[in-house]
Parts: structure tokens; sequence; C-alpha cells
């Protein structure tokens, strides 16, 4: 059983499947983040609040090319971040489409190791929203 973390104010609760936290509390929390699975796994999906930041890791075991993260099949448009290493001292931010535009973004080359993915809305959207993540290769 997958479990879902809700952080207010320094409480959790758990829900059900994926990491969920405040955005101010985000960078504490990739430690936390659910097994994506495999590239080509079926897609993961939930609901987003404004507030809301899912984090996802994929650990891949051979360098790979032309990995797509993408989340173009949400009822709006979710920004995501890709990082490798997750502590304090080992974490990288790689990628991410927040001044793009896109609903995907397209890795050309991704060494053999751990990544991390945190997935968010944009401030400026209110309510509730329907996300479907996956990664898979071009």
């Amino acid at each position: 059983m997958r479990t879902k973390f809700l952080f207010i104010t320094g409480i959790i609760l758990l829900f059900g499947s994926t990491v969920f936290c405040q955005r101010s509390d985000i960078e504490d929390y990739c430690s936390m983040s659910v097994n994506y699975g495999r590239i080509n796994d079926s897609p993961h999906s939930g609901n987003l609040s404004p507030e809301a930041v899912y984090w996802y890791y994929i650990t891949i075991t051979d360098d790979t090319y032309d990995v797509v993260f993408s989340a173009c099949n949400s009822d709006f448009k979710p920004e995501l971040e890709i990082w490798h290493g997750c502590g304090e001292s080992e974490r990288n931010f790689l990628y991410g489409n927040d001044n793009t535009g896109d609903c995907k973004i397209t890795v050309d080359y991704l060494p053999a190791g751990t990544y991390y993915v945190r997935i968010y809305r944009n401030k400026s959207d209110l309510g509730y929203g329907n996300y479907s993540f996956e990664i898979s290769l071009e």
C-alpha cells in the first residue's frame, strides 16, 4: 500500500498514494517521494490543490536517451521540475517547465541514477485540478 502525506503546519496526515506538502516545505520532503516505477509504466494521477506539491522518484539503471516527463493529460498545466539527488548537499535542479508553457519536459540524455520529479500548480491557479503524470521514451 502506498502512503500519501499531507503536511499542514507540521502535522502529517496519511491518505493513500502520493507525497503532498505545502509549497514552503517542498525541498525538505523529496526524501518521502513515491516510487514512480519504471519508464513506460502506467501514468500516475491525483488531485492537486494550489498549495500542493507531489514528489515522485524514478531510478534509471542504464544511461537513457529521449526521456519524456509529461503531465499533458491533466485538466490544467502542472509545473514540473526534475532533480538529481535529494539531500541538502546532493540535490541538483536539472530541468523545469515553469517558463516554457509546455506540459512536458523532454530530456535528451539521463545517465543512470535516481531522479526526483516535483509536480505542483502555478501559484495563480485557483481551486483543485486533476493531474496525470507519466514518464516515457520519445
